[in-house]
């Protein structure tokens, strides 16, 4: 009969393994880490697309215009304080006669008969109050929190700072408009568990989109087009910077047939996200539990 010998720091080795692997079972079975390693994640991250068997996109656009901010006397930016004012008493600007980049997706909407959703940050709404209230008009279009500052580092602000850029934004749209937002998309796409708390706890759904396109002119729109319609699936949040409300959208029209001759339709991201009762992958896709 052979005897297997160990020596102490084999012992000592063998020990921490078992250990280890007992911990990492309890913090699966406990702690509700079993989503991850299942490869989900749990709700600590923002939506990028749904999961339904309906074949539906949400077409959104990110609108914050930061360059053309307004400029105090001591060239700051303009910031609002709770209740939706300017902390910095001057007297309004008259709106930039140029928004015809929102114009234009404005009109290709309700010619194509489809549906959006702008997400604006409060000093552009400001800034730009007449073409906002356009949009809400045109019943095409709901609108979403961008921040109120639209700060390059969103993610490193504390949570005082995060709830009050958020909750800013959505007292400044709401004064403007008298519609609230519903959802939230943080600056640059930069989000934390702050970032998520903070946009939670004002009531909003936090979302992002697995489709980015950018209108800075590097792509022409046949790319652009071609690389939403390769892209696409059921339950797609498709995410366009239009940082400046000036440039026109010229590949829209291309995108929109692109998609309707596959067979989508398109819906508010609003109506697309689910608020409760869901799970997310690593991707950020929600599925409904």
């Amino acid at each position: 009969m052979k005897f297997v010998t160990m020596r102490k720091k084999g012992v000592l080795k063998m020990a921490i393994v078992i250990v280890f692997a007992a911990a990492v079972i309890a913090g699966v079975s406990i702690t509700g880490a079993a989503t991850v390693w299942s490869g989900n994640s749990p709700k600590r991250i923002a939506i990028y697309s749904v999961d339904t068997p309906n074949q539906v996109v949400a077409l959104t656009f990110n609108v914050h215009n930061t360059a053309s901010a307004r400029i105090s006397p001591t060239n700051e930016v303009v910031v609002t304080n709770e209740e939706g004012n300017d902390i910095v008493d001057e007297p309004e600007t008259k709106e930039s006669a140029c928004c015809e980049g929102i114009n234009s997706i404005l009109r290709e909407l309700e010619a194509q008969n489809i549906n959006a959703t702008f997400f604006v940050s409060g000093l552009w709404a400001k800034q730009f109050a007449p073409t906002l209230n356009r949009v809400v008009a045109s019943n095409r279009a709901e609108i979403g929190n961008l921040s109120s500052t639209h700060p390059d580092r969103f993610h490193r602000l504390n949570a005082h700072q995060l709830e009050k850029e958020i909750r800013v934004a959505n007292t400044t749209i709401n004064n403007l408009t008298g519609v609230s937002p519903k959802v939230f998309r943080a600056p640059n796409g930069l989000y934390s568990d702050r970032v998520l708390n903070a946009a939670n706890t004002e009531g909003l759904v936090s979302v992002q989109g697995d489709i980015h396109i950018t209108n800075d002119g590097v792509m022409n729109s046949e790319q652009i087009a071609l690389k939403v319609m390769n892209s696409v699936q059921n339950g797609s949040i498709i995410m366009i910077d239009i940082s400046n409300c000036c440039q026109v959208f010229d590949a829209l029209p291309l995108v929109v047939l692109g998609l309707k001759n596959k067979g989508f339709s398109f819906v508010q991201v609003s109506e697309l996200v689910l608020r409760e009762n869901y799970t997310l992958d690593r991707a950020g896709r929600q599925f409904k539990e």
